[in-house]
């Protein structure tokens, strides 16, 4: 499957709205897999026992929602499978009970140079491991992802090897914003960058009955092992996605601490700003260590909508959390209020300037009481409100 446009796919009962596979093997590469809506597992993509190959797609706006229960992984699902998955975007997709980006069941899964950023599921809003599964990442950007718990990524009842990984700026509503593993086998986390995630509760790294080493990483509050570090790792331009570090070699104000930081027994393969900087040993982070392909997708076409819309929210009724997307076909000021059935204003939930494209933010309706909401967007001229219902 490869250079196609899917989107606005349903599968009410089973799972990927996007693309199914069965026993098979496949290689799911180019795509631009948007919209889609996926039953009891997988909005985007839904592997059930396949040898799979995914690279250099773009999965976004996909939703796993299901009435009667389920609800798991948003972007992509792999379940009882073998996957490559290596330099795609996954992006703004949402599961309503686990794996918002992606969601791994009893799976052999190598995850390399993805960006997994802005996705949504109350366990694991990036990523979610479970039930006896063998995973590696390395250099992947993880970040801006939202849960209830493990908003960047959680591990439970799997092994895990971690490497030269960015995982920053996630939020977890209750606990556990960066990274959640218990009941594992073993699980290493090496050269990994662990920085800013926040959450009422916890630390950037939460461990429950498990045995877990880290070593080499710049983690925000300090932790305890070999050459790890708590420094700010001053990336070059994060608010604008870009989480190089800082080089006064490449025209920025000073070094990154986490520059020639890394494990001394791995060397960062290529020396140039794009890559790694450390000269005697591997950098922390996405972008040093052997492996010098940049992050992210290569001359992947990336869908603009043609028109400015403001979609119905999924799931409606619902309790307590909604989807609400829509699309801009080029930068506007984006403001989206929740107003109650008397008109009166009960949040703001974006007023920023955002890029062209598809875009989803999550209304947490917990605090509010049962009833009727309008919410209403404006964007540069455009504007449009829609009903929603909230249950209690």
């Amino acid at each position: 499957i490869t250079h196609c446009l899917i989107r606005h796919n349903l599968a009410r009962d089973s799972g990927g709205g996007g693309i199914f596979t069965s026993e098979s093997t496949v290689l799911i590469s180019n795509n631009t897999i948007a919209q889609n809506h996926g039953g009891f597992y997988g909005g985007g993509i839904y592997c059930s026992s396949s040898d799979v190959t995914m690279r250099s797609n773009y999965i976004t706006g996909n939703i796993a929602w299901y009435p009667l229960g389920g609800d798991f992984g948003g972007g992509i699902v792999c379940s009882g499978s073998n996957a490559s998955i290596t330099s795609n975007i996954i992006t703004r997709n949402a599961g309503f009970t686990e794996g918002g980006g992606l969601l791994v069941l009893n799976s052999h899964i190598s995850a390399r140079q993805n960006r997994i950023e802005g996705n949504y599921a109350p366990t694991g809003g990036g990523i979610c491991i479970n039930v006896r599964s063998d995973v590696t990442l390395s250099h992947n950007l993880i970040y801006g992802n939202t849960a209830d718990h493990g908003a960047g990524m959680i591990n439970a009842r799997s092994h895990m090897v971690t490497t030269n990984n960015v995982i920053v700026a996630n939020e977890a509503y209750s606990t556990s914003p960066g990274i959640k593993t218990s009941l594992g086998i073993s699980d290493t986390l090496l050269n990994n960058i662990v920085w800013g995630n926040t959450a009422p509760i916890a630390d950037q790294i939460s461990v429950y009955q498990e045995t877990l080493t880290v070593a080499y990483c710049n983690v925000e509050g300090g932790w305890e092992g070999e050459g790890n570090i708590d420094a700010d790792p001053f990336f070059r331009d994060p608010d604008n996605g870009d989480f190089h570090l800082m080089s006064a070699a490449c025209g920025d104000p000073f070094d990154s601490p986490c520059i020639d930081a890394g494990s001394p027994t791995i060397i960062d393969s290529l020396l140039d700003c794009s890559w790694g900087l450390g000269e005697l040993r591997s950098d922390m982070g996405a972008y040093g260590g052997g492996d010098s392909v940049i992050v992210g997708i290569d001359d992947q076409q990336i869908l603009t909508p043609d028109k400015f819309i403001l979609f119905q929210n999924y799931p409606n009724p619902f309790n307590a959390s909604t989807v609400i997307r829509y699309s801009l076909p080029k930068p506007a000021d984006v403001k989206i209020e929740i107003f109650d059935i008397l008109g009166r204003r009960v949040d703001t939930i974006v007023n920023e300037k955002q890029q062209a494209g598809y875009h989803h933010i999550i209304w947490n309706g917990d605090r509010r009481s049962a009833g009727i909401y309008l919410y209403k967007i404006q964007a540069g001229v455009y504007s449009q409100t829609r009903k929603m219902i909230l249950l209690k």
